[in-house]
């Protein structure tokens, strides 16, 4: 499937058998934005079917497209030259990552969620040191990843409690080496996050506070058929703290239940530091 020039911000659509659905957001603190995943599937795609190749297809272009645009950065050319646009800030980045993470997280196959989702996040520590911090859409991505990570090596949806697709009691869903991966992009990421956010210059939504409380769901008709998926509210006055911005607890909190599950089953030893065994 190509993708259009004139229209660089929709290159690809999810199958239909793994479009995300609205679904009722967990409730979290305020201070905290972590957008909740979509519910996925009740079973795994068939291994070697036609909506697994489907899926695999709109990923990887989806994928592409994300890798051209940051390339592209700054270059807002409005297509008729170029065949994508590049990202104006780090909203719009996140906006793609966080569309393919939820038609990745839909199709409810663990085999393709892992590997996927590693290379999205490794994509994101890629791009967030990039662009001037947005806090509120980089904390949502990396808490939907957090999410995503944790309940894959749970086998079990950690804000819900629900088994995961296809899992029983026992499954183990994630190798070793991808635990070892994912150890090592959370570091890497917390790290970085750290650095950006110490620089300060944030930039926020254009949208007014009125403007969010009127409209709570965010509108990713471009991404997923026009279909909504709700995220929390923000209470902004409440993140204030005194001498400071506001967002050092969720600096603190980065990708915190992928770093528990992991500390589970690698022996506790700190996210960055190298263990002896």
């Amino acid at each position: 499937m190509d993708i259009a020039p004139d229209a660089p911000a929709d290159p690809v659509q999810p199958p239909p058998a793994v479009s995300p659905v609205a679904t009722s957001p967990v409730a979290h603190s305020k201070s905290s934005p972590r957008g909740s995943l979509p519910h996925p599937r009740l079973h795994p795609l068939k291994l070697g079917g036609a909506k697994e190749s489907a899926l695999i297809q709109y990923a990887d272009q989806a994928m592409l497209h994300i890798q051209r645009r940051f390339a592209k950065r700054g270059n807002l050319e409005d297509g008729s030259q170029t065949d994508v646009v590049g990202y104006h800030d780090f909203a719009e980045a996140a906006t793609d990552m966080e569309s393919l993470l939820d038609v990745i997280w839909v199709s409810g196959t663990a085999s393709l969620q892992v590997p996927y989702l590693l290379s999205l996040a490794l994509l994101a520590v890629t791009i967030i040191p990039k662009f001037p911090p947005m806090p509120r859409q980089l904390f949502e991505l990396l808490g939907k990843l957090d999410v995503a990570f944790a309940s894959l090596l749970r086998a079990r949806n950690v804000e819900t409690g629900e088994p995961l697709p296809g899992t029983s009691e026992h499954s183990r869903l994630v190798t070793t080496t991808e635990k070892v991966r994912i150890r090592n992009l959370v570091g890497r990421t917390r790290l970085c996050v750290v650095s950006v956010m110490d620089l300060g210059g944030y930039e926020e939504d254009e949208e007014s506070e009125d403007d969010e409380r009127d409209d709570p769901l965010t509108d990713t008709d471009d991404k997923l058929d026009g279909i909504g998926i709700e995220k929390p509210e923000l209470d902004l006055e409440a993140m204030v703290e005194s001498g400071g911005h506001g967002w050092e607890m969720n600096v603190a909190e980065v990708y915190k239940i992928t770093v528990e599950e992991l500390g589970d089953m690698m022996g506790d030893t700190p996210v960055g530091m190298i263990s002896d065994d």
